[in-house]
């Protein structure tokens, strides 16, 4: 008997609904953000023995919907924290906190929500849990939904 037909684009509609579900705010209730938005990455993944994925994911969803980007805006702050056994922490590492000091307008986290406690300041925190393509887009739409 012929295989199944897979619904390659319905499975695809599941998956990202399911990621937009997992994308929570961990601070601040209310976005103030406007376009143009900079987005700089800190990334805590990078240093060791493994390669790590593609980190545009997030800005090319952002930039999907409309949304300029570039300087003169508001300062959005991807940061990627992986649990890697190489690093032999579970925190986020001396290089990346100092680099969350500069601060941001938004925080998008593509990690754990306990290293909440390590995002300096007030502004705005979502978490994205990973920074899997998937989970890049999902915050791409959340942060670009509440700028309609």
């Amino acid at each position: 008997s012929p295989a199944p037909q897979v619904d390659l684009a319905e499975h695809r509609r599941f998956a990202d609904a399911t990621a937009d579900l997992a994308i929570h705010s961990l601070r601040g209730d209310t976005l103030r953000l406007r376009p143009p938005l900079a987005i700089s990455l800190v990334d805590d993944d990078v240093g060791g023995p493994y390669l790590v994925g593609l980190r545009d994911g997030f800005a090319k969803a952002v930039q999907a919907a409309g949304v300029r980007l570039g300087p003169g805006g508001s300062r959005v702050t991807a940061i990627f924290a992986a649990p890697r056994s190489w690093k032999g922490r579970a925190a986020l590492g001396p290089r990346s906190v100092a680099s969350l000091q500069r601060g941001s307008d938004l925080f998008v986290l593509f990690g754990h929500p306990r290293l909440l406690a390590q995002i300096p300041g007030e502004a705005p925190v979502v978490c994205a849990w990973h920074g899997q393509p998937l989970m890049q887009e999902a915050a791409g739409r959340w942060v670009s939904h509440r700028l309609r």
